[in-house]
């Protein structure tokens, strides 16, 4: 659960640090990253009740900017050595007072605050955060309840406060005991609801104490406090709230408030420390993931869901390309050429020992000449001088689909970001990738599809053989067919010797063919021949669907999603997700 948590905190900070500073979703975003840092902390706290579960009793003192802490740590310490200012923020690091306990090395810190340094309270830098401060005290009103561990913390409504809410966040899971101190002024601050919200769910004994009041105010302001607190969805049983007044010139130390104050603040936080039940503080923390955990995961569950939207759109797409695939070339009898190349296989098969022979030397040596002379020609006009391509209309045909599939879903890619959603900026992410992808994919579609033409080869050739074969079997049909392939070479070679030897493949290759095929798709042998041509197309469609438009194009475009948003949590599938949810229930029940 741990790392599940901390998946989720990465996540969280990535999300944050892509809004603009005045974006209107960084506050809730600013939440929830806080919530989930609170969560890891407390889990840490988890593992270090199991591991010392003698470790000192931890109490924190929390509060927003001004509202005394310093001042009351000061008098449950009976010392003056929490610093005091006048000055919003004067406390920028979490300080750990010790009472009958070894400050020295502070192994009851190490899990929580592995990264921060352990100095002694007056060496701490203020310009450093990730920094803690110890210091060994004795007396004051927690002097009984030694060993025990008291600490002050920075405030968490001040403008810097972002930059240490993470130790203020981590002395909270920490702590056994929390006491939240707020002046008069402050108590209904948002900021001071928003941590009681968050902090409601784990549990903990709590004492609240409501500084700087007047006489007039005594009773009223922490009855109105508590009134509000029971209005809180959530909110665990009403903590103690002790009212302490106004007291002019008190000095660091606190020691002019009324005795009945102090006693009331001992009595009360003895109770606290009689009630801590570390054994709850687990159920307490699966108690706050389980609240929280529908809004931590909806950003990855979104995810998942453009993901699979994505899927779709490139299925659906993708079909539409076979589609097309099949009308411009498979059913095209213009374009569809794949059986042909079959026949001119079959020719090869025909060729009559001898005979064959001394034509292939006659058309090699008669035309060889004059085609060279006439691609010098075609050289000169600016006409290409190579053969044409064998495959060159089918991969035309691919290419248009590969092309037009990659328009299509670009067009779609738009329709959902112009939609508006939380996946707004998922959709714009991924339609910057692909259209800065589209000639990169386009050219290695047309790689793709040389080689998946050169594999198909063999499947021309397997049904050439199953033509010869068949024919084999018939010999009279198979001897008319070689002499109808001998008579359309040698009228071929004449032809040649009277035109200076044009190309083979316009002059030897096609008159064979016409013959050939015409012989083919007579009598009986047509239909099996119908049989070979379909088998011959649906293996071509099978092979371009499942190697080429999903084994190669479908994997490249699911993949620019992960180019164009890449997350840290990757490994939270909903599966992974799922099971976590299913182990916060328990954990609560339990």
């Amino acid at each position: 659960m741990l790392n599940i948590i901390r998946q989720l905190r990465h996540h969280h900070a990535g999300l944050l640090d892509q809004l603009d500073d005045k974006a209107g979703a960084r506050e809730p975003l600013r939440r929830e990253l806080s919530a989930l840092r609170l969560a890891e902390a407390c889990l840490l706290k988890a593992r270090l009740n199991e591991e010392q579960a003698a470790h000192p009793t931890q109490i924190a003192v929390l509060g927003p900017t001004q509202a005394g802490k310093s001042t009351l740590v000061n008098l449950l310490t009976g010392s003056s050595a929490a610093g005091v200012s006048a000055l919003a923020g004067y406390t920028v690091h979490a300080h750990a007072y010790c009472f009958g306990t070894p400050c020295d090395g502070a192994l009851w810190a190490e899990r929580l605050f592995s990264d921060y340094r352990v100095v002694k309270g007056a060496q701490t830098d203020p310009d450093d955060y990730y920094q803690i401060g110890v210091n060994s005290v004795s007396g004051g009103l927690l002097d009984p309840h030694a060993p025990c561990v008291l600490w002050d913390t920075p405030d968490f409504d001040s403008v810097h406060a972002q930059g240490y809410r993470g130790a203020v966040l981590r002395t909270l899971a920490l702590a056994d005991v929390l006491v939240l101190i707020v002046s008069r002024e402050k108590y209904a601050d948002r900021s001071v609801w928003d941590l009681l919200e968050l902090i409601a769910p784990l549990g903990k004994p709590m004492l609240v104490c409501i500084n700087k009041l007047d006489a007039a105010s005594m009773q009223a302001i922490p009855a109105s406090f508590l009134k509000r607190y029971r209005e809180v969805p959530g909110q665990p049983t009403p903590p103690q709230v002790i009212g302490m007044p106004f007291v002019r010139g008190l000095d660091a130390s606190a020691a002019a408030l009324p005795q009945e104050v102090q006693t009331a603040l001992g009595e009360a936080l003895s109770g606290c420390i009689k009630a801590v039940d570390r054994q709850q503080q687990v159920a307490g923390s699966y108690a706050l993931m389980e609240q929280h955990w529908q809004a931590w995961t909806a950003p990855v569950t979104a995810r998942h869901e453009a993901e699979r939207q994505w899927q779709t759109l490139i299925n659906s797409t993708l079909s539409g390309s076979l589609d097309q695939y099949q009308r411009d070339y498979l059913d095209n009898p213009d374009n569809y050429d794949a059986f042909k190349r079959t026949v001119a296989q079959l020719l090869l098969l025909l060729e009559i020992p001898g005979v064959a022979s001394s034509l292939a030397r006659a058309r090699q040596a008669i035309t060889w000449p004059a085609r060279k002379l006439l691609s010098l020609g075609k050289q000169a006009v600016g006409e290409p001088s190579e053969a044409p391509d064998p495959h060159s209309m089918e991969r035309s045909v691919l290419n248009n689909c590969a092309a037009n599939a990659l328009t299509t879903l670009l067009q779609q890619i738009e329709q959902k970001e112009q939609a508006g959603s939380e996946l707004q900026a998922w959709w714009h992410a991924l339609g910057r990738t692909v259209l800065e992808q589209r000639q990169a994919l386009l050219r290695d579609f047309e790689n793709a599809a040389s080689q998946y033409q050169q594999n198909f080869e063999s499947e021309i050739n397997t049904a050439a053989d199953n033509l010869y074969e068949q024919l084999r079997q018939q010999p009279a049909k198979l001897n008319t067919l070689r002499g109808a392939r001998v008579a359309a070479d040698a009228a071929a070679v004449g032809l040649a010797l009277k035109t200076g030897g044009i190309g083979m493949s316009d002059f030897v290759l096609a008159p064979a063919l016409v013959s050939v095929t015409s012989l083919l798709t007579e009598g009986a042998l047509g239909r099996y021949v119908d049989r070979v041509k379909a088998r011959l197309r649906t293996r071509q469609r099978d092979a371009v669907e499942h190697k080429l438009l999903r084994g190669y194009l479908a994997a490249a475009l699911a993949k620019l999603a992960e180019d164009a948003v890449p997350q840290a949590d990757a490994t939270l599938d909903e599966a992974t997700l799922q099971a976590a949810a299913q182990q916060l229930r328990a954990g609560h029940a339990g």
